[in-house]
């Protein structure tokens, strides 16, 4: 057989291979993947773990072994879930948040409950302002979102869960950029009379210094509610920063500001 035609039979054969082959391969690589995410996963958990109890000083340690060996004996769902409660606040109290906030999440998983989702959540939420480092601030928005979600899921006619969730595309915004700011506006036309909403709104048009614009939304919000303390507060920022000092005292006095 001369060479040209022992090349093609080669050819030949590593085509029917790769035909034949390629679907095998597609859910080998697959399954590839999914092994190396939920290693990834769990390695990150590890390394946040061993990356916080590097902060600890001794006795913080020995409080945190106790707590845990109190977890470790514990027995039935109701002495689990108040020992997690425990282990939550001690890492809540270092502000480590990712920590704090993945042991809030197992109490969620064991009550299934909006709240407990929404607890682990808000968590989480302050975890991403509070974050130093960027992987633990996007570590904290995933498992944020997540929370809300699954507090959403349960509880679908509470506003504030779908609040927080457009709240944690505000703070990262990620590919889509104004898909927060979309999603309070829809949150806004459902929900006209829910406060915390407006004053959200508030906030993001002082941020992007629409003081006008926070101004209008602020003198709707304080004709429905007059004493409304963070309102007035907004007010006082907005008049301050406006220049519009001689209004500022009818509203210092509801913000419990010195005049």
């Amino acid at each position: 057989m001369n060479n040209p035609t022992k090349l093609a039979l080669i050819l030949l054969a590593c085509s029917v291979l790769v035909y034949f082959g390629f679907d095998v391969s597609s859910v080998d690589q697959k399954r590839a993947e999914e092994i190396r995410k939920k290693n990834l996963l769990v390695t990150g958990i590890e390394n946040i773990k061993m990356a916080a109890d590097a902060r600890l000083n001794a006795s913080q340690k020995a409080e945190l072994q106790e707590l845990n060996l109190i977890h470790q004996q514990s027995t039935d769902d109701s002495s689990q879930i108040e020992s997690l409660k425990k282990i939550t606040g001690f890492w809540y109290s270092q502000k480590e948040f990712e920590l704090s906030g993945y042991h809030a999440e197992e109490i969620a998983k064991k009550q299934k409950s909006s709240e407990a989702w929404s607890n682990a959540g808000m968590i989480y939420f302050e975890g991403i302002d509070q974050a130093q480092d960027e992987k633990r601030r996007l570590f904290c928005y995933q498992n944020a979102e997540t929370a809300f979600q699954n507090a959403q899921s349960l509880e679908p006619s509470n506003p504030e869960h779908e609040l927080y969730q457009a709240l944690c595309y505000v703070k990262v915004p990620g590919e889509n950029p104004m898909k927060g700011i979309l999603m309070l506006r829809d949150l806004e036309s459902k929900f006209p009379e829910y406060m915390p909403i407006q004053i959200n709104l508030v906030k993001l048009a002082l941020q992007t210094n629409q003081l006008d614009r926070a101004k209008s939304r602020l003198i709707k919000i304080l004709e429905k509610k007059r004493d409304l303390a963070e309102a007035n507060c907004l007010m006082v920022e907005v008049l301050s920063k406006l220049g519009e000092q001689d209004q500022l005292s009818e509203y210092k006095k509801f913000c419990n500001l010195k005049i």
